[in-house]
């Protein structure tokens, strides 16, 4: 006695959907509004500033930078977490504080300094300080 198997396959042909096309929000390339609030000068510069944000990009990616001095730790630390202010209030005061550069007032404080002005998640920002 045997059996006898049957197999029976069909295929059915699918055309994948062309997917319409997305539309990202085009983002200007800097989301940020600073005013520079106060600076004091001594041995160290501290820096106090109002930073306004319209969007989710990070203004500390990077440590900012003094003409190439960086922030104190501490003063680093306490500004993120200020900067935390934006996300419920659109709005934060902020203050760092640099070892005195060499030359100048003035200076410049960037912001993302390994990054372009262009980029959408952590862009540069140069403020002036001392004009």
């Amino acid at each position: 006695m045997g059996f006898l198997l049957t197999c029976c396959l069909s295929a059915v042909a699918v055309t994948p959907a062309v997917p319409s096309p997305v539309f990202f929000p085009t983002l200007s390339a800097n989301p940020f509004q600073i005013h520079l609030d106060d600076v004091a000068v001594g041995e160290t510069v501290l820096i106090t500033l109002t930073v306004r944000s319209s969007g989710s990009a990070a203004l500390l990616f990077d440590t900012p930078t003094l003409d190439g001095e960086y922030p104190t730790p501490e003063s680093l630390e306490q500004a993120r977490f200020d900067l935390l202010d934006l996300a419920t209030g659109g709005r934060a005061q902020i203050t760092l504080e640099f070892p005195r550069p060499a030359g100048g007032p003035p200076w410049v404080l960037v912001f993302n300094p390994m990054h372009t002005p262009e980029n959408q998640v952590a862009p540069r920002v140069e403020v002036k300080i001392g004009e």
